[in-house]
This record gives C-alpha cells, sequence and structure tokens, in this order.
C-alpha cells in the first residue's frame, strides 16, 4: 500500500504514461469513494485519494493515499494549505471531490481548475435548505466546477430545483459487479418464506417500518414467514425490542454486520428484498440493485432515487412510504404468486445488466475523465 503523508518531501509519484492523474477528495471510512478509487485503479488510471478522515476501507495498493490529517470535519478548514501542498507534489490532472460540502468547500478553496464534484445525498436533499446561507456555502463550493455527477436521475433533477440555473449533473450510476452478484441456489432456512434487509440500523433506512409489515404480514398468510436483517447501527436495540413487542421475534432474525463477500449469497436466499427507506436522501439504492442483481423480487418506498432503480410492476413494487399496511399487502402479493416471483426476479436481473453493470458504470466515469482532460 502506497501511504502516504501531506509533507512535501515524503510524496513521491510513480506516473509513467497515464492518461489521466485523478486526485480523489473524499472521506477515508465511505465505501463509494474507496470503491470508485479501486475500481478506476484497476483500469489504468493513476489515482491518489486524500482525506481528512482516517482511511478505514480497503484501498488498492495501485491508490497513493494522502492522510491531510485525522482531525476529521475541523479539516475540512485546517488542511486546505496541506491538500495544495499535495496538489503541487503529485501533480494531478484532475481533483475529484466526493460530497461536496466538505470536500466540494476543499476542492473549491484549493484553486484546482479541472474541479469534478460528486453529489451523494444529504448534500443536496438537506445540506441547502438548513439557511440561506448552507444554500449559499454549497453554492460557492460549485462555483467553477468542471462537472457536477450524481449516482441518479432523481438527485440530478433535485440539483436543478436547489440550482435552477446551472447545467444538469452527469448521472453516473454507482452499479454492481454482476459476475459476483449473480443467482445462488436457494438453500436458506427451507420451508420459509424469506423476507430480507441489508441496512443499516438508522432511523431514515425504515427498519422498522419493514418490522410492522411483517407483523400484519403474519396475520394475513399461514406462510411460514422468516425476517432476516443484515446490519448495525445506533438502532439496533430499540428494533430488537420492537420485533419482540410486536412478537415476530421468534421469526425475526438480527445478524448484525456480514462480511462484502457473504452478501451476495445472503441476498440470493431471500424470497423477496425490501428497502423501506423513509427519507428523499435515499439517493440511489445500491442495495436494492444488488438484491435485483441475484434474480431477487424486490419492494422500494417512493422516495429518492429508489423508485428509479426498479421498474414497479416488472421488476419489483413500489409502495408509499412509512406505511407498514401497503407493504404487508405487497409483500402478500409477492408470497402469493410464484409466477410473479420469478418474473420479476428474471426482469430485475436483466435490467440491472443493461442499466448498472460496474464494468460499464467506471467506462462513463472514465470517458468523463478523458473529455475533461482534452478541454
Amino acid at each position: 500500500m502506497k501511504l502516504m503523508h501531506y509533507v512535501a518531501g515524503d510524496i513521491k509519484s510513480d506516473s509513467g504514461s497515464i492518461i489521466v492523474k485523478v486526485l480523489i477528495l473524499g472521506s477515508g471510512k465511505s465505501y463509494h469513494a474507496t470503491r470508485w478509487a479501486n475500481a478506476l485503479s484497476e483500469r489504468g488510471i493513476e489515482v491518489g485519494f486524500a482525506s481528512v478522515h482516517e482511511f478505514e476501507r480497503p484501498l488498492s495498493d495501485k491508490v497513493y493515499r494522502f492522510q491531510l490529517s485525522t482531525k476529521g470535519y475541523k479539516g475540512y478548514f485546517l488542511d486546505i494549505t496541506r491538500l495544495k501542498s499535495v496538489i503541487k507534489v503529485w501533480n494531478p490532472t484532475i481533483l475529484h471531490a466526493h460530497f461536496s460540502t466538505g470536500y466540494g468547500f476543499m476542492a473549491r478553496l484549493s484553486g484546482f481548475r479541472k474541479r469534478i464534484v460528486s453529489i451523494y445525498g444529504s448534500d443536496i436533499y438537506e445540506f441547502p435548505y438548513k439557511s440561506i446561507a448552507h444554500k449559499n456555502l454549497l453554492r460557492f463550493n460549485l462555483s467553477g466546477v468542471s462537472r457536477v455527477l450524481s449516482t441518479s436521475e432523481s438527485m440530478a433533477d433535485e440539483f436543478l430545483n436547489v440550482f435552477p440555473t446551472k447545467r444538469r449533473p452527469i448521472v453516473t450510476p454507482f452499479g454492481v459487479d454482476v459476475e459476483l452478484f449473480k443467482p445462488f441456489h436457494k438453500s436458506f432456512n427451507h420451508g420459509y418464506f424469506n423476507i430480507g434487509i441489508v441496512k443499516k440500523m438508522e432511523i431514515k433506512y425504515g427498519v422498522d417500518i419493514l418490522l410492522k409489515a411483517v407483523y400484519k404480514l403474519k396475520r394475513m398468510t399461514d406462510k411460514k414467514l422468516k425476517l432476516n436483517i443484515v446490519g448495525i447501527g445506533s438502532q439496533q436495540r430499540n428494533l430488537e425490542a420492537l420485533a419482540h413487542s410486536l412478537n415476530i421475534q421468534d421469526i425475526t432474525t438480527f445478524y448484525g454486520a456480514i462480511d462484502n463477500s457473504e452478501v451476495p449469497e445472503f441476498l440470493s436466499k431471500q424470497d423477496v428484498f425490501v428497502v423501506p427507506s423513509r427519507f428523499e436522501s435515499e439517493s440511489f439504492g445500491v442495495a436494492a440493485v444488488e438484491a435485483q442483481a441475484c434474480a431477487v423480487p424486490i419492494i422500494v418506498s417512493n422516495v429518492g432515487g429508489l423508485p428509479e432503480v426498479i421498474e414497479h410492476g416488472v421488476t419489483g413494487l413500489v409502495v408509499e412510504k412509512e406505511n407498514p399496511e401497503k407493504l404487508a399487502n405487497a409483500l402478500l402479493k409477492i408470497i402469493n404468486n410464484k409466477q410473479l416471483r420469478e418474473n420479476f426476479g428474471k426482469a430485475g436481473r436483466e435490467r440491472v445488466q443493461r442499466l448498472y453493470d460496474w464494468k460499464q458504470n467506471v467506462s462513463k466515469m472514465i470517458d468523463i475523465y478523458i473529455e475533461l482532460e482534452h478541454e
């Protein structure tokens, strides 16, 4: 691993004939940003990664890491000089900020000309609505930017709601590896109808809504049910208590965190996958795409980019947010129709291969870099 720090004398680069040299500016804790860095480096792009947060996600040995500091949010203000030092010595051709608030602010103050900003969700759905000052700060961060990127069409639309005079962001989906996420033989809890979710145990993701829906569903069908919940978070104890209060603890399993390598097989063993998020900041829904890649029928709430990643009535169902009864009815519809489940699964897999194949998504990002490089 190429581990680097901001001190100019310590920075070395083995750049050769790479056409594009990208410095990603983002959180070392971010699954999304680090995944982009790894994928781009594997495709021949010379990639550096600068962060004011500690690197917790795995990075390829091909990626140069620049730990600006470990000051967290304070680093957005205190580490500008250090970022400029990295830029001066490592000499990237493109600076790509992941998240338009803190890291977008750093990118703006760096003075770098060829600058890309990726919006993520809360930075466009929530941040500019906090106050006029927040909106103006975001406007400042995006001033002079070469490109704005969005993971979904709906988030690109929201960007234009906030800044109607700006150019619409380019949509760069955060897809899946369709060779990794694929159907497996179902052998999980034989005899049960398995309902799955992979989400953080936080209020925004609506796991409590799913628990209440399964409670209602249990009274609507005589089929044996199994609710499989993967994820950790601040609400885990509350959700476990809710399962007990609803008397569905005997059919509910909280698995906690599982390794990323285990997710495809877990998804494939579900009869239906549910994403009941309650907030618009759910900008894309990677888990929903991963489940469809595994040919699993899916139900999502009608928030953010979730309705965009499925085709209602073709690959799954879209239901009203925060409505356990409607979610229970959607689950019942899928439970009672095996042919519908099979049709949804097949169509979902085909849709992901067409629109959200990670290799194609990475190619699109590289095309954006090369286009900017030639301007």
